[in-house]
């Protein structure tokens, strides 16, 4: 066999790069809490493309991206699309139709599990079936043919939490109301290549989340955090911080100003507390939705938690998270070990929320559509594997009359979000290094210190390195390494 078609047979092979959970529910949530601006050049479309569509959505400020039959756009696309002038979003008794933008149940979930576009019948390609006992948030609920929500978690009442791009709300949304008979019928199914394990630490006090370098992002949800811990602070006793917590961890090198900003969707209300160490004494500053603080070298620990009221209610979930710090000393190399920019999931908040003391509503309410009616089932569709306008739909058939918009709190927006700062999956860094023609390495380090989330994996041979984390599958690493030696050999044979 010809070394160039073994290379091409093993890197076939080749598993698609993880993605751990926290960032599909980082993707998830950047849909539903998407603010968009509806102009009135989205609300019809050339008689050439449809003469029968019709748009849910009137001028104006909107949450959650649209649902469009048969669409799959990442965030960045659907708010091209608007800019461009296609028509919002689009039901499936219009058809599919390349005039309109959004994403249907399917594109949904192919988007934040950041795979090829699947339709519900097809999702079988990259995911395989698991028992609803083994369910974790980040894994889906398909019924083929029909629709597919995604598992988020649990809410503080134990009903489960799914997000979705729903017909009838006409756009994704976050569903805490359904209850599990929502997905009575579904197959629970488990991404292929989801990476149980993220790599920066598992948010407990055992093993906080590292945050490497400023600025930094990071989206996740505290109704599934391991550990409710610490109760009250010392900044502030009085709060009732006894809901469920997720912990970070930072080390800095100079003294200077560290600030962090936390943002919740509608029901969901968690806090940020800077502890010196890891005890509910050492609280140094704390705040509702804000933390500004100048800190001496140091390492320190930064709390999201959960906010109870006195009826004893948790209101935990979703959170976006945002640090920064500016050194107060010049220097001529970094203080810290990474100067770019740090995002743990993918997703930027966008969002400038200045410093502030606590203000509590009173009345915090959940954000909740209403309920997903089942529509009938219509004829499978093809698997399409590029990226493409037309791509093919999610099979459920909305036969019933166009639902109104569902508005409610998410009607409105506050104003213009800074869009999506797209996201990249890729786990490996590969560099040329060009050493010599004819001379001949294969080198390959494994781990060594026992971690293999934290230590590194890499080959050379001639003028080429690959390396990468080992926090994706090993065999990765060892298939990449044959690959590069593979390459190496037939670049001697023909000198």
């Amino acid at each position: 066999m010809k070394t160039g078609t073994m290379v091409v047979i093993l890197l076939a092979g080749l598993p698609a790069f993880g993605i751990t959970r926290d960032h599909i529910l980082s993707n998830a949530h950047a849909y539903a809490e998407h603010k968009w601006q509806c102009t009135s050049a989205n609300t019809t479309v050339p008689a050439s493309c449809s003469t029968k569509w019709k748009s849910d959505y009137t001028p104006g400020w909107y949450t959650g991206v649209c649902y469009d039959w048969g669409g799959y756009k990442t965030i960045k696309q659907f708010d091209q699309d608007l800019a461009n002038g296609l028509g919002a979003g689009c039901h499936s008794w219009y058809g599919i139709l390349p005039c309109t933008t959004g994403v249907d149940c399917s594109g949904f979930v192919s988007e934040v599990w950041e795979t090829s576009h699947h339709t519900t019948t097809s999702m079988k390609q990259v995911a395989h079936n698991i028992s609803i006992s083994d369910i974790r948030p980040g894994d889906a609920f398909d019924k083929f043919g029909s629709h597919i929500v995604l598992y988020a978690g649990k809410s503080a009442n134990g009903t489960p939490v799914f997000y979705e791009a729903a017909g009838s709300a006409s756009k994704v949304r976050r569903n805490s109301t359904g209850g599990w008979s929502y997905v009575s019928g579904y197959q629970p199914i488990r991404y292929n290549w989801v990476q149980e394990r993220n790599p920066s630490g598992q948010g407990t006090i055992a093993s906080p989340i590292r945050i490497n370098s400023f600025p930094y992002d990071h989206n996740g949800d505290t109704s599934n955090a391991r550990e409710t811990v610490f109760d009250r602070y010392s900044c502030k006793e009085s709060a009732d911080e006894s809901g469920p917590e997720v912990v970070f961890t930072f080390t800095l090198h100079n003294p200077g100003v560290l600030q962090a900003s936390v943002s919740n969707p509608a029901g969901v209300d968690t806090d940020l507390q800077l502890l010196g160490s890891l005890d509910e004494t050492a609280c140094i500053v704390r705040g509702d939705k804000a933390i500004k603080a100048d800190l001496n070298p140091g390492s320190y620990f930064l709390i999201v938690d959960t906010w109870v009221n006195k009826s004893g209610v948790a209101f935990s979930g979703a959170y976006s998270l945002h640090v920064t710090f500016t050194s107060s000393v010049q220097t001529d190399y970094p203080s810290q070990p990474d100067q770019a920019p740090s995002v743990d999931t993918g997703w930027d908040t966008g969002q400038d929320i200045g410093v502030g003391t606590d203000v509590r509503d009173a009345s915090v309410a959940e954000d909740v559509s209403t309920a997903d009616t089942r529509d009938a089932v219509v004829a499978d569709e093809a698997h399409v594997i590029d990226r493409v306008d037309t791509a093919a739909p999610d099979e459920r058939g909305d036969t019933a009359l166009p639902p109104d918009l569902v508005t409610g709190d998410d009607g409105l927006g506050p104003g213009p979000s800074t869009g999506d700062k797209g996201s990249d999956s890729s786990s490996m860094d590969a560099a040329g290094t060009n050493t010599s023609d004819t001379n001949f390495v294969f080198e390959t380090r494994m781990p060594d210190s026992g971690n293999a989330e934290s230590d590194t994996c890499s080959c050379k041979c001639g003028g080429c390195t690959v390396s990468g984390h080992a926090g994706f599958p090993l065999t990765s690493i060892l298939l990449l390494c044959l690959v590069v030696l593979l390459l190496g050999l037939e670049k001697r044979r023909k000198q």
